[in-house]
């Protein structure tokens, strides 16, 4: 990320990429256009921190791993946290343990 873009490819199911869309991208496409300092892509979702410290996400939603409340995907990047953020992102995900569902880091900065 010298340049601060973000860029995905592969398959976009649930908007994981971030482009708009829920299409398989054979070559790399922008997705995020700068400003970004930190990302993450969890399982069917991805995760980054701009410059100024807001949190963004995009991707499956529907055991509320973006955290928005929602529950809804989004295939374009959505603000989680507006500005300020400097901790450990932990996205909801559908592990079920004893019926609970768990939370997990995808990944830490």
């Amino acid at each position: 990320m010298e340049d601060s873009t973000l860029w995905g490819m592969g398959e976009g199911h649930f908007g994981r990429l971030g482009d708009g869309t829920t299409s398989v991208k054979y070559s790399p496409v922008q997705t995020v256009s700068g400003g970004v300092t930190q990302a993450s892509a969890g399982n069917e979702h991805t995760m980054f921190v701009k410059e100024d410290g807001s949190l963004w996400g995009t991707g499956l939603n529907w055991f509320g791993q973006l955290g928005d409340g929602t529950g809804e995907n989004h295939s374009a990047p959505v603000h989680l946290i507006r500005k300020g953020y400097t901790g450990c992102c932990w996205p909801w995900s559908h592990n079920v343990r004893e019926g609970r569902r768990v939370a997990h880091a995808n990944w830490q900065t």
